[in-house]
């Protein structure tokens, strides 16, 4: 690359929210000196939602400097580049004024996450999906998509979804994935959660290297690190069991081939159907 390195040369980066977090972007723009890079993503990483890995928490702002341009959902659905859909709020909190519904709770003497992670909040949720999935997936002929806040929320759910299955409440389909971003017990730690993919998995997954996944350690890739500790692991361990009695499938985290094919296996139910 030393031919390279005062030329002029433009670096166009799709999907920069995922994969230039880590070193390999370091490294170009200190080795090359006459570069231009350009980032293109549809969830830009600002100080709120920020992970931290080993290079600490960064935004987007900070790899690739001030937005030139925007095009948002609303843009697209007015150039009929994607499909129309509305937009419906259930159960919102109130503040104390009444004067407007958040999502973000910003009222005192509340404990924000004990509220909305509370098992009897998180067991109504887990109702009203039940009664109203026909209904929302037009019976069923669509899949219901269930995206959460981490992955510990994430196996709540999915702990109490089963159980009603169980119950005999309900006769979804349920399947999830997760990789980690960080050691289960950081405080920071926040994960890459798929949710749910309910009846036909509604879940356009993107294919990770294959040595991402399996191993109980941390794998570190431009992509970012993945870790499946003991803990989350185990957990997939047991939903995995689950898809793989729905199926017919041997599927597993113990090799990485194994997580790979069932990783892939979700994606390609969700595209034939």
């Amino acid at each position: 690359m030393q031919l390279l390195k005062n030329e002029r040369i433009v670096f166009i980066f799709d999907e920069c929210h995922r994969s230039q977090f880590g070193e390999t972007h370091n490294r170009i723009k200190g080795f090359f000196n006459n570069i231009q890079l350009f980032g293109f993503t549809g969830t830009p990483i600002f100080a709120d939602n920020a992970v931290k890995n080993e290079l600490g928490k960064r935004t987007t702002t900070e790899l690739f400097g001030e937005c030139l341009h925007k095009y948002v959902i609303t843009d697209a659905i007015k150039d009929d580049n994607v499909l129309k859909f509305s937009v419906e709020y259930v159960g919102r909190y109130k503040q104390k004024d009444g004067s407007q519904t958040n999502i973000d709770i910003e009222v005192e003497d509340i404990d924000t996450k004990e509220l909305m992670d509370s098992p009897l909040r998180l067991e109504k949720i887990a109702d009203y999906i039940i009664t109203q999935h026909p209904k929302k997936t037009h019976n069923k002929t669509f899949t219901g998509m269930f995206c959460v806040s981490s992955v510990d929320t994430l196996t709540k759910y999915y702990d109490l979804l089963h159980k009603k299955k169980l119950e005999g409440k309900h006769n979804l389909k349920i399947a999830t994935i997760f990789s980690y971003a960080a050691n289960e017990d950081d405080a920071d730690a926040n994960g890459i959660n798929y949710g749910f993919g309910m009846d036909n998995y509604d879940l356009d997954l993107v294919a990770e290297p294959k040595t991402a996944y399996g191993n109980n350690k941390e794998t570190v890739s431009d992509n970012g690190t993945f870790t499946i500790n003991k803990h989350s692991r185990e957990k997939l361990d047991e939903y995995i069991s689950h898809y793989n009695g729905m199926f017919g499938t041997k599927y597993s985290t113990k090799d990485s081939e194994s997580f790979y094919n069932y990783y892939n296996d979700i994606s390609k139910r969700v595209k034939e159907k």
